[in-house]
This record gives structure tokens, C-alpha cells and sequence, in this order.
């Protein structure tokens, strides 16, 4: 990359680069397993964001929020909690193998992990986990890890305060 004009960034047309500025408060629960960042949006989401966008259902029309109710209600997720899936969130990695492996269960020390944080009347099960990690699969979701592991391309941030208010940069660049 040569600067060609101050002040303005320019790239060659074979590299590829991508700048997303958020408070920096996103940016830490992003890297604590609190929110995730969309693919799609090219943004974060927290955990409170996600769980509004999932209990507000496909927006995009596939299908109408009735039917979507009524798959919620079907799978019990319409009385999950926010609390319960900020959890599904922070064990991804779990959702991600419900729903990728049909026969994967989970184990008797994360049922009573679940158990002894929620209590008898959780409503998490595998069916729940499954059906969080379809819907963030299908949605682009990334978690930090997951963002930051990349082949391709390399990722920065880079934090500062801006008029009193603390914000990071991140994004990635590289060939591709």
C-alpha cells in the first residue's frame, strides 16, 4: 500500500480490508464470550441483542412471526430468559455440536452445571442448544475465537479514547 493522496486510504484492488469502530465496552464483553460478531452485519451484537433478534424472528420474510411463535413454543425457547441464553452464547462451542451433531448429548457434569445455575425449571436441554446454535449458525455468528482465527487474513484493534469516550478499531486485512 502507497499513499497516494494524504489523509485517505486507498488499497490495491487484491488486498482486502475491513474498519469497524464500537464502544469499547462491546468490544470487551466480544472478547469475554458476552456478545458475538455478525457476518452479515459486519458488526458485534451482545448477548441482549441477540437474544431480541432471535425472539423477534426472521425478519427477511422466510417465515411469518405466527409460524415462528409457534416453533418457539414447540421447542419451549419462548420462555427462555435472557440470563439462559447470554449462557448459550458463552458455550457456543456446545450449541454448535448439538446442532452439527444429531446424536450429540450433553454431558451430566454441563446438565448440572446448567441445573445448579437455573435451577430444576431451566429451560435449557440439548433441544434448546441445538435449535440457538442453528439459528446463530445460519445468522453468521462468529465468536472471538472464531473471528480471530482466520488463514487468510490478519485482525487488529486498537483502543482509545475519542472526546471521553473509550472506542476500539478492529477489523482485518490481508489477501483475498
Amino acid at each position: 500500500m502507497k499513499t497516494v493522496r494524504p489523509c485517505v486510504f486507498e488499497t490495491n484492488s487484491s488486498s482486502t480490508h475491513s474498519l469497524t469502530m464500537v464502544a469499547a465496552s462491546r468490544w470487551d464483553d466480544f472478547e469475554n464470550g458476552k456478545g458475538m460478531y455478525s457476518t452479515e452485519h459486519e458488526d458485534l451484537f451482545s448477548a441482549s441483542d441477540l437474544y431480541k433478534m432471535f425472539l423477534e424472528g426472521d425478519q427477511d420474510g422466510d417465515f411469518n412471526s405466527e409460524e415462528y411463535e409457534k416453533y418457539l413454543a414447540e421447542n419451549h425457547t419462548e420462555k427462555l430468559t435472557a440470563e439462559e441464553f447470554e449462557f448459550v452464547i458463552q458455550n457456543y462451542k456446545v450449541a454448535r455440536q448439538c446442532y452439527s451433531h444429531d446424536r450429540y448429548q450433553l454431558t451430566e457434569s454441563f446438565k448440572k452445571e446448567i441445573t445448579d445455575k437455573f435451577g430444576e425449571n431451566t429451560h435449557l436441554n440439548r433441544e434448546v442448544f441445538e435449535l440457538i446454535g442453528q439459528w446463530l449458525s445460519d445468522n453468521g455468528m462468529q465468536t472471538c475465537d472464531e473471528w480471530k482465527d482466520d488463514d487468510e487474513k490478519e485482525w487488529f484493534s486498537y483502543e482509545q479514547t475519542i472526546e471521553g469516550v473509550n472506542v476500539v478499531a478492529f477489523g482485518k486485512y490481508g489477501w483475498g
